[in-house]
């Protein structure tokens, strides 16, 4: 069975599926993937033969993929190896949305939206999620399942998000 593949334990965080809305805040220099001085081969990766497994996946089951490189503070070595990943995207025709481009359109501020240099901070991760709403809103028709009772534990968490999302809102108004 080919989804055997894609069996991991359980996630740390069950009730966010992995996400962990982390509130400090880290200044980044600038939000660029820069230009690597060496150069990695993706090909033979495990992320890459992995990527190509769910890519051949999705093309089985009529299942459209997208690729997404969120922005981080970059390394010399790593700016080579998301050209590649763009490439193979394009090649594929896989849509891909690179937020080191569209930072300045969704409005990343390197004072503020990042947790650390490699990862978006809670408010930076809103302002990509917006973004990517908007784009699935724009570019798809999916069928909407609030309330529908086989999605209830989606529905269960957001709420856990709302109440959140209050709470930061109530500590950003005092810091001003």
């Amino acid at each position: 069975d080919k989804l055997k593949d894609f069996i991991l334990e359980p996630a740390k965080f069950f009730e966010t599926f992995g996400y962990n809305p982390r509130t400090e805040i880290h200044s980044l220099y600038k939000i660029d993937k820069g230009l690597s001085d060496t150069h990695i081969d993706i090909n033979g990766t495990v992320e890459f033969t992995y990527l190509k497994k769910i890519y051949e996946l999705c093309k089985e089951n009529n299942c459209e993929l997208i690729l997404s490189l969120a922005p981080f503070y970059n390394n010399k070595e790593t700016g080579g190896i998301y050209d590649q990943l763009e490439n193979w995207a394009d090649i594929n025709n896989i849509k891909y949305l690179d937020y080191f481009d569209l930072a300045e359109d969704i409005d990343l501020d390197v004072n503020l939206d990042f947790n650390d240099g490699k990862h978006l901070n809670y408010w930076g991760a809103q302002k990509i999620t917006n973004y990517f709403i908007q784009f699935i809103n724009n570019n798809y028709n999916f069928k909407d399942h609030h309330r529908d009772e086989k999605y209830s534990l989606w529905e269960f968490n957001s709420v856990d998000y709302s109440e959140f999302d209050k709470i930061l809102d109530k500590i950003e108004k005092e810091m001003e």
